[in-house]
């Protein structure tokens, strides 16, 4: 996870010799545990909003130990809800139920072993990338004064990053990678007050290399962004 969050840096930021991509978010959804990792400032932009709290570090990681799509995945339901993921997941509840079973008992299952775990295996994956990036966000509320109501701002703004970027089995080898990535964002019918992103180029890290780049940016940095930006 340090080298992760030391490549996402890289990427945001660049070298005196290479540009770097800007505001960034990365979402590492893994079997135990999901990591959000986030490269931006996340302060308000607006001046009526006011911030409560301590500041958030420029570049943060949050690690979910109860978001996994395999040795957490009962924890997992919990938070998402059976209902939820089976609808995320194209199966009915009574089939969602039957397979988490299973993966708790055999968490090496695949899709080879049970065609339906394809469709689990998105359902998961959505459900982790989604509570995750909650988590990871900050929120906004009302508060109503003597003076009016004012906004106050808890946690990390999210809302502009330039990119999204997906790492992790669980995206890596989803067949359609965008569909899952995508709940990294506002949906439709969420509650606004949320700061997560509303937009951002969505970006998979397809070889799994982020984690070696984040190692050889100690030595090469510039190389490493490049490989990255390709």
């Amino acid at each position: 996870p340090a080298a992760v969050l030391q490549a996402m840096e890289l990427l945001s930021q660049g070298t005196p010799n290479e540009e770097g991509l800007g505001n960034l978010l990365c979402v590492d959804v893994g079997g135990a545990t999901t990591d959000v990792y986030s490269v931006l400032d996340g302060r308000p932009k607006d001046s009526q909003v006011i911030y409560q709290g301590l500041e958030e570090p420029f570049a943060k990681r949050t690690v979910e130990g109860d978001l996994g799509v395999r040795y957490s995945v009962h924890s997992l339901i919990e938070a998402a809800g059976l209902e939820n993921v089976a609808a995320w997941s194209g199966l009915t509840a009574g089939e969602t139920e039957e397979l988490v079973n299973q993966l708790d008992k055999k968490p090496y299952l695949l899709k080879e072993d049970d065609p339906r775990l394809e469709g689990l295996d998105a359902g998961l994956a959505k459900a982790a990338v989604k509570l995750a990036v909650e988590r990871h966000a900050g929120t906004i509320r009302i508060e109503y004064t003597p003076m009016g109501c004012i906004k106050v701002q808890e946690g990390k703004d999210l809302s502009d990053v330039d990119y999204i970027i997906g790492t992790g089995g669980a995206l890596i080898g989803s067949p359609r990678p965008a569909d899952v990535l995508g709940f990294a964002q506002l949906q439709e019918g969420e509650a606004t007050l949320s700061l997560k992103p509303k937009k951002g180029k969505l970006c998979l890290d397809r070889d799994y290399i982020i984690a070696a780049m984040g190692l050889l940016a100690q030595r090469y940095p510039d190389i490493a962004l490049k490989i990255m930006k390709k």
